[in-house]
């Protein structure tokens, strides 16, 4: 429902920038390509659209969170790959892996580098 409305919106805004009072198809062609472009480079950047963690693992991720924090020193870097395995072996969750990183990096905490190979722990 979300993305329907964000489509809305950006449709009313491209006709809006064309000067038109009525939005026509090709103002909602616009707005759907836009939408599609946005979506995929946030998900290819590692940001998950919409995070949400499953209850059943909530507590997991806190604890990988917490287990990268006390590996990776504040200023140091880390290769993504290889801290991805490290802790999908020790955890046996992958799912949660990833989880815990994308949040550290939506907190600002992480920070990917180097064509997103490596991580920067920033605080």
């Amino acid at each position: 429902m979300r993305q329907l409305e964000a489509i809305i919106r950006l449709s009313e805004a491209r006709a809006k920038l064309s000067l038109s009072s009525q939005v026509t198809i090709e103002h909602v062609d616009e707005a759907h390509r836009l939408f599609q472009v946005s979506t995929l480079n946030a998900i290819s950047s590692g940001l998950d659209v919409g995070l949400n963690v499953p209850s059943e693992i909530a507590s997991l991720v806190l604890k990988i969170e917490d287990s990268i924090k006390r590996r990776v020193a504040i200023g140091s870097k880390i290769n993504y790959d290889k801290l991805v395995e490290e802790l999908s072996v020790r955890f046996n969750n992958i799912k949660a892996v990833e989880l815990s990183i994308v949040n550290l990096i939506k907190n600002d905490e992480f920070q990917q580098i180097e064509g997103k190979k490596v991580l920067l722990r920033k605080k």
